[in-house]
């Protein structure tokens, strides 16, 4: 379950067996905070109706709303404060 957003990447979670994703930042939306022009594309993979694994594509919108995949440094940055608002959540 993918859950709303509050515009910046959060923490996700297993709850009696379902995976849920709080909140994956901005796709389109053209804020000026740096935190809200952060997101993330979410990739899921199923096999038939098992989950294998997901992952993260770390994403960055500039001032003029495009999105482009965020470099190194930000897209490193974006993971660990997913990773750090997951463990909160445990």
């Amino acid at each position: 379950m993918v859950g709303n957003h509050t515009h910046v990447v959060q923490g996700y979670q297993t709850l009696e067996g379902v995976l849920v994703f709080y909140g994956l930042g901005n796709f389109v939306f053209d804020q000026d905070l740096h935190d809200h022009q952060q997101g993330v594309i979410l990739i899921v993979r199923f096999q038939g109706k098992d989950l294998l694994d997901f992952s993260f594509i770390p994403t960055h919108v500039d001032e003029d709303g495009r999105v482009h995949v965020a470099e190194e440094a930000e897209a490193a940055a974006i993971l660990q404060r997913i990773e750090a608002a997951s463990q909160d959540l445990q």
